[in-house]
């Protein structure tokens, strides 16, 4: 689910990219941003989806852990003082 994201947005991007390239010459004054089968085309996709996926992964791992631990130390803490104060 995670890597969905980057796929989206480069679709959407890759759709936009491929719709400016008709509404030119197709080929003419398009450049490798714009057109689906040259190399720095698929080195650009692959950068991007790299650089991307990482860092949203890497955001996404660091809030979910930060929140799991966060709850679960409350309750850890929130139990062991009652059973202290209360026991």
């Amino acid at each position: 689910m995670r890597f969905e994201a980057a796929d989206d947005y480069y679709e959407a991007e890759h759709i936009h990219n491929m719709h400016y390239c008709e509404d030119i010459d197709y080929y003419e004054g398009c450049d490798y941003h714009h057109t689906s089968d040259n190399a720095g085309y698929n080195a650009e996709h692959y950068a991007f989806n790299y650089t991307f996926n990482y860092a949203f992964n890497y955001s996404v791992d660091y809030a979910v852990n930060y929140a799991v631990n966060y709850a679960v130390n409350y309750a850890v803490n929130y139990a062991v003082n009652y059973a202290v104060n209360y026991a």
